[in-house]
């Protein structure tokens, strides 16, 4: 993954797409926010800037047991604990009112919902999507990827706007989720 960093160098950052969010009409529009580069904290996984060719090589490492291109990246255990119900009988809250609506809309994601180590868990099979005890993560542009390792497919979309899971944006990742399932 060597376009991914913690702080963008002058030529990634030029060369990173701008952050866009919806005008009066609907439509998207480019916007001049600056991502801050240097933080108050660095929260987990709240700091990364990447490229889709990283994600998806992170993906495949992911659903490929930890293994890429024929290197071990993570142990089988680590992978597992990455994969299993980190926090008890806690759930991930299947609503949460939005604090700051120009950076995050209401989540609505559902019951069932737990966490792994860095990995949002399903622990109930939709119908059409992905199996029980796939991982998923998201960024705050609106990049979603998840992993099933039941039947064996990852998926992603990436996309550089605000405010995070916008509705039509989370619809059209379940959308593609249903239609890459449907296709199986």
């Amino acid at each position: 993954m060597t376009n991914t960093t913690r702080r963008m160098s002058a030529e990634q950052r030029a060369g990173s797409t701008p952050i866009h969010v919806r005008g009066e009409d609907g439509a998207w529009a480019a916007t001049d926010i600056e991502w801050a580069q240097e933080r108050d904290f660095w929260g987990g996984g709240h700091f990364l800037y990447s490229t889709p060719r990283d994600y998806v090589r992170f993906q495949r490492m992911l659903l490929g047991g930890g293994v890429l291109d024929g290197v071990q990246i993570l142990e089988d255990s680590t992978l597992d604990e990455a994969f299993r119900n980190q926090i008890g009988d806690l759930s991930f809250p299947p609503h949460i009112d939005t604090a700051h609506p120009e950076l995050s809309a209401d989540a609505d994601l559902g019951p069932g919902l737990k966490f792994g180590l860095g990995l949002l868990l399903n622990k109930q099979q939709q119908p059409g999507m992905r199996a029980a005890g796939s991982g998923a993560w998201a960024g705050l542009f609106n990049t979603h990827f998840w992993v099933d390792r039941t039947t064996r497919v990852t998926g992603s979309i990436f996309s550089q706007t605000l405010p995070f899971i916008e509705p039509r944006v989370l619809q059209m990742y379940v959308d593609f989720e249903q239609a890459l399932y449907a296709s199986l």
